[in-house]
C-alpha cells in the first residue's frame, strides 16, 4: 500500500526485528491533502457526532476515546471546542451548507493526523 511507505512500512519479503520510526513532512501533507483521509475523517465525524445532541464537549470526548483510547485533558477539550466553533463560523461566513458537520470533520481529520493516533508506543 503506497500510503504506508510514508510511515516506514517494512518490505513484505523480508523480516524486520525493529521498525524504523520517523516523522516527516510528507506524512503530514498526506493527512492534510488526501481525499481518502478526508473521507475517513468525515465518517469518523459522523460516528462521534451520533447521539451527542450537538454538544461539542461530548463530540470531543468521544473523538479522544475512540481514536486515542483516553479522555482529553481539560485544556485539550477547550482548545478542540474552540477550534470546532471557529471552523463552523468560518464555514457560515462562506455560506457553506452543513457548517457544523464540516467543522467536526476538520477536527476529526486533525485527530487522525496526530502522532499519538498514527504511532503506537
Amino acid at each position: 500500500i503506497p500510503m504506508l511507505n510514508l510511515y516506514d512500512a517494512p518490505e513484505a519479503p523480508s523480516s524486520t526485528g525493529r521498525r524504523n520510526v520517523t516523522t516527516t513532512s510528507p506524512q503530514a501533507l498526506l493527512q492534510i491533502n488526501s481525499p481518502y483521509v478526508r473521507e475517513l475523517a468525515e465518517a469518523f465525524a459522523t460516528r462521534i457526532s451520533a447521539k451527542a445532541d450537538g454538544d461539542l464537549s461530548t463530540i470531543v470526548n468521544r473523538a479522544f476515546s475512540h481514536a486515542l483510547n483516553r479522555e482529553p485533558k481539560e485544556s485539550d477539550r477547550i482548545a478542540a471546542v474552540e477550534f470546532i466553533e471557529a471552523q463552523q463560523a468560518e464555514y457560515e461566513i462562506r455560506g457553506s451548507g452543513n457548517a457544523r458537520g464540516k467543522a467536526v470533520a476538520d477536527f476529526a481529520q486533525a485527530i487522525l493526523a496526530l502522532n499519538e493516533f498514527v504511532s503506537v508506543e
